[in-house]
């Protein structure tokens, strides 16, 4: 599996033909991929090594401090249950710009900080691994 942290515009087509398989996404059109793929803080694609055809998707919205949020996570139908769903979360979850670092301060003023590697919030939207 190849993993691309951007989706070009040769790829669109392919992450389309994705988005076609569920019933929250199948009528977006490609300037609104465009645009959601450019404004994502974290973009993860999967490519099959054989065939070179995108098989897997995610992206991440996030403010690098505390939030992080994980939208439309897709895997192609063929490919469900094979465990390419586990592997794009591991991947997603990896990413440095995930691993947040939350400071509070206590009512006498002391900092602490506590380091979080899953603060990711996933939009569940009956897609399958």
């Amino acid at each position: 599996m190849i993993e691309l942290d951007r989706i070009e515009d040769g790829r669109i087509p392919e992450l389309i033909e994705l988005y076609r398989t569920t019933w929250w996404a199948a009528g977006r059109t490609v300037e609104e991929v465009r645009t959601l793929v450019r404004h994502s803080d974290v973009v993860i694609g999967l490519v099959d090594d054989v065939s070179d055809r995108l098989v897997a998707f995610a992206r991440v919205l996030t403010d690098r401090a505390y939030f992080a949020l994980l939208l439309d996570v897709i895997v192609a139908e063929e490919r469900r249950g094979t465990g390419v769903g586990h592997t794009l979360m591991a991947r997603v979850l990896a990413r440095p710009e995930l691993t947040m670092s939350e400071a509070s301060s206590s009512s006498a003023g002391q900092t602490s900080s506590r380091s979080t590697s899953s603060s990711v919030s996933a939009r569940t939207s009956g897609a399958h691994s």
